[in-house]
């Protein structure tokens, strides 16, 4: 996401509380007391009808409120799902140079002689390994940067 886009949707939450800021002082509306606690109110009050003035700023706000959090998330879970997939690409690496590093120790007994099974083994594990690695460094990328399609 760039920085443009990440800086509008960050302000959409900040203009709407500034406009709900301005209409309440130009009403001379008070701000709202805080609300308490369900067993706390009494009983004989009624509730009041709000008005469809308050009932927009709310769903703006709302609507603000989601956007900011999609703003922030969306980076996030991005970065977040990269790096987990390069430690991962990592980890599966270091496996597969330590089936290398065996595999190599062996290589003169790959036809005949007792370590036969044990070096088709370790080449076996080595190329298993050495895919995990390359998909998991390749779905980092694609977490990094995704198709316009998919979002």
């Amino acid at each position: 996401m760039s920085y443009q886009k990440l800086g509008r949707k960050l302000g959409i939450g900040t203009r709407v509380a500034a406009k709900m800021l301005r209409e309440r002082t130009q009403t001379g509306q008070a701000a709202p007391a805080p609300r308490m606690a369900a067993a706390s109110r009494p009983q004989s009050t009624t509730a009041k009808a709000s008005t469809p003035q308050a009932r927009e700023i709310g769903r703006r706000a709302a609507r603000g409120s989601a956007g900011f959090t999609r703003a922030v998330w969306t980076p996030f879970r991005s970065a977040a799902g990269t790096l987990w997939h390069q430690v991962t690409g990592v980890f599966f690496a270091i496996f597969a140079l330590f089936f290398a590093q065996n595999a190599w120790r062996m290589r003169s007994a790959w036809r005949t002689g007792a370590e036969h099974r044990h070096f088709l083994i370790y080449l076996l594990l080595l190329l298993v390994f050495a895919y995990f690695s390359a998909t998991a460094f390749w779905s980092g990328r694609q977490a990094a940067h995704p198709k316009k399609g998919r979002a």
